[in-house]
């Protein structure tokens, strides 16, 4: 049954692409400036021979325009403000005509410098929101500080997320960066302010994206290079808290003729220190526990990209990234037990856990785009390679100590060694339809991932050696179909259906069977996930839009690795094998006011969400954390952005959110039902100094209520950051000085169970100070000029 409905979806989606038919030819092409850069609100016009309007259409964010028409010859007029408008005469052949149209400043803006229009600072489409972040470089450094000010995102040191969603996916120019967190977090400060041109934020991901995890994407769009230009970006940063922390970049684009070329390096080199503070109160004792960590960090990574452009309409290309985290810990915890009887220590626990770990993640990949015919119709398809590789060498040792007696007994340690490989490839086909009244998009995708974990104690006196093994297999097999249509100006909609069909399968080996035949665990199910958009714009000051969805949360190899991983003498973790996806079904409204006001109201049902639940042996004083399908729960919450610039000297985002969850929980072993009110405020504000704009400063502060959650209630946080930048040699020349967490709370909490009590009180984030200085080289490539040049510099 389920091979016949995918090969009744695959038949369906064949016969599609096949039916392709053309009435009519296609004028296209891009607006540019004469500093070849996009002009992303022009206005295209389309006249008859005596200047009659026949039709029209608005350049996209990339600049670029697309009008469907009969062969003939008519008057093209293209306008935009602040420039002079163009009319030039073009004749369309049956074969269509793609035309480039360079505009010139006006000279009125050049002499009165008067702007009295600009483009909305956000955009909201049927499908997603777009945040246009030139309007906010000035007062950035990098992509990261950009993404601070776009409506629902929310970043702090360590992490970044989107309001009301569990999670995000992070995309630059639409492919997916399949890092981690603190990955991502610096391949992001890789890219400098100027680099970014729009950000795309989409609460409900289309169907051509994978329909794994309820989280949003994140869709970052670089700025086209120049043509014939040659750049190099420099960097170097230094970080004090206590520690320091040097990192350096440096950035190098080359654009010539018909290849593009980029080629990016970073470096950081310094440590870092966290402080936990545990209180776990049992039913005879409690424990009290304290780690202080100091690390020593060395991470650099490096990324390449190649574009080649074979004919007008095919463009090939390659990326190739290569990544490598080296971290060297040492932890020392401090435990004491009291004697609920006695009202006394009655032990110490003194432990010292130094670890060795390198993170490794290598990334190539190949792609193909070909515009098909005149009528628009693109196909994309494209392979990736992923492989990443953690090396783990940890050891622990600790010692009993009794204050009463001043004896010391119990010695307790082990060696740890864990080592994870993981392989993956994807390939991704997609075919974009433009017809007369409507666009269809069609695709295929495949996915294929192994992992292999192995884990190792061993000269430990308390256990016997262990030698876990641990494959996991995940495939996914995946089409789409897409349908979008505008009916009017105002009116606008998408729909989408993606079929996924899933196939796991966990093969291990246990301590004491080291030659016995390999456990094994297998899953196969298959699901569709539809997606509805709707967008309404009654006025160019109103936008709203409409989205519901479906989506899936599938296990990683973490959550249902079986082996018990040793954090110290009381305390284990595993995942478990039978885990069962989760599903989550949303419903998300927004609105946007003159491009600066947002709001956003959703709600969101989860059944069977996977979370790690803890369990108590009173008897021999440990916890043992692990995962398991026990959540049911509703979300609805409403969020609000505002961008205020009326004041020539400052810039102020506001954001903030209000949610309230309840939750229902199936184990024992947590609290039955959980609901929780939360409040989220950040504001972001930038002030310029100087009519140039080139001499700014920032506050950014973020403050967070107390949360209820399922099993874990947090208290109230915030955050207070503080800086200035400066540039100068026509802005070539960066240098920046910040102070961070200058106002910084620790992370408060207490873990629900009924079994025990424990309150948390954790120090991650400690005044820092930052200093940057960055330094642009560019030019303008000159040599021979040959004779199809110019159309390449329209291409």
């Amino acid at each position: 049954m389920r091979k016949s409905r995918i090969l009744f979806v695959f038949t369906i989606l064949t016969l599609v692409v096949s039916h392709v038919h053309a009435q009519t030819a296609l004028l296209h092409g891009t607006v540019l400036d004469k500093d070849e850069r996009v002009i992303d609100y022009a206005n295209v016009l389309l006249l008859s021979r005596d200047s009659a309007f026949i039709k029209g259409t608005m350049v996209d964010q990339q600049g670029q325009y697309s009008i469907s028409i009969e062969p003939g010859k008519y008057l093209v007029q293209v306008k935009a403000m602040g420039f002079k408008a163009i009319l030039q005469p073009v004749e369309i052949s049956s074969g269509g005509l793609e035309q480039t149209f360079r505009l010139s400043m006006s000279d009125f803006s050049l002499k009165e410098i008067v702007v009295t229009s600009k483009t909305p600072l956000v955009k909201r489409e049927a499908d997603k929101l777009i945040f246009d972040a030139n309007q906010v470089a000035p007062a950035s450094h990098d992509a990261l500080d950009i993404l601070k000010n776009v409506p629902g995102v929310v970043v702090t040191n360590d992490d970044i997320k989107i309001l009301g969603q569990q999670g995000v996916k992070v995309l630059i120019n639409g492919k997916e960066q399949k890092l981690g967190i603190q990955e991502f977090l610096i391949l992001l400060k890789s890219y400098q302010a100027e680099q970014v041109d729009k950000i795309e934020v989409m609460t409900t991901p289309p169907s051509r994206f994978d329909a794994e995890g309820s989280a949003g994407l994140i869709n970052i769009k670089l700025k086209k290079n120049k043509i014939d230009y040659m750049s190099t970006t420099l960097n170097y940063g230094y970080q004090y808290d206590k520690y320091h922390t040097n990192t350096a970049n440096i950035n190098f684009i080359y654009n010539r003729n018909r290849l593009n070329f980029s080629l990016n390096g970073y470096g950081a080199f310094g440590k870092s220190r966290y402080k936990e503070t545990n209180q776990e109160e049992y039913e005879m004792y409690n424990r009290q526990s304290t780690s202080h960590s100091i690390s020593k960090n060395n991470n650099y990574n490096f990324r390449g990209n190649i574009d080649y452009q074979l004919t007008p309409n095919t463009t090939i290309g390659a990326l190739g990234t290569y990544s490598r985290n080296k971290n060297n810990t040492n932890l020392d915890g401090t435990s004491k037990f009291y004697s609920k009887t006695e009202q006394q220590i009655d032990s110490i626990l003194l432990s010292k856990n130094p670890g060795h770990v390198t993170t490794d993640n290598y990334r190539l990949g190949t792609y193909l785009d070909a515009t098909l015919d005149t009528l628009g119709r693109k196909v994309h398809f494209d392979v990736d390679y992923l492989r990443s590789t953690y090396d783990a060498e940890k050891t622990f040792s600790s010692t009993t100590h009794n204050p009463l007696t001043n004896h010391t007994s119990g010695n307790y340690g082990f060696n740890n060694d864990n080592d994870r490989s993981i392989n993956a490839v994807t390939s991704a086909l997609d075919f974009i339809l433009p017809f007369k009244h409507y666009t269809v998009n069609l695709g295929a995708k495949l996915s294929l991932a192994k992992t292999k974990n192995k884990i190792n104690y061993y000269n430990q006196p308390a256990l016997e050696d262990q030698n876990d093994l641990f494959y996991f297999t995940e495939n996914v097999y995946s089409l789409y179909a897409e349908l979008s249509k505008t009916f009017s100006p105002k009116l606008s909609f998408k729909s989408g259906l993606r079929l996924e069909h899933t196939y796991t399968k966990g093969k291990n080996r246990d301590t004491a069977h080291n030659h016995s035949p390999l456990k094994e665990t297998s899953d196969t199910y298959t699901r569709l996930f539809p997606v509805l958009y709707l967008g309404y714009n009654p006025h160019e000051d109103h936008q709203f839009n409409l989205s519901l969805s479906s989506r899936i949360s599938r296990p990683s190899f973490r959550n249902i690795n079986p082996f018990v991983l040793y954090t110290n003498k009381y305390s284990t973790v595993s995942g478990k094998p039978d885990l069962k996806p989760a599903y989550t079904y949303k419903v998300n409204l927004g609105y946007t006011l003159q491009g600066n006001f947002n709001l956003d109201l959703f709600y969101s049902y989860s059944t069977d969400d996977f979370t790690q639940v803890q369990k108590a042996d009173v008897a021999h004083k440990t916890l043992h954390t692990f995962w398991d399908n026990v959540l049911d729960s509703h979300i609805i919450g409403i969020n609000n952005s505002y961008f205020f610039d009326k004041i020539d000297w400052m810039q102020l985002f506001l954001i903030h959110g209000i949610t309230y969850e309840t939750s229902k929980s199936k184990s024992l072993y947590t609290i039955p039902t959980r609901k929780s009110l939360s409040y989220i405020a950040m504001m972001n504000t930038s002030f310029f100094f100087n009519q140039a704009k080139t001499f700014t400063g920032w506050m950014n502060a973020s403050y967070s209520s107390p949360q209820n959650l399922a099993t874990t209630d947090t208290k109230a946080t915030y955050n207070l950051d503080l800086g200035a930048q400066y540039a100068l040699l026509d802005r070539k020349l960066k240098i920046a000085l910040s102070l961070n967490s200058i106002l910084s709370s620790h992370v408060r909490g207490n873990v629900n169970s009924p079994d025990f009590k424990m309150s948390f009180d954790n120090t991650y984030s400690y005044p820092t100070l930052n200093l940057s200085i960055t330094y642009i080289l560019g030019a303008k490539l000159s040599g021979k000029r040959y004779s199809n040049t110019e159309i390449q510099e329209r291409m």
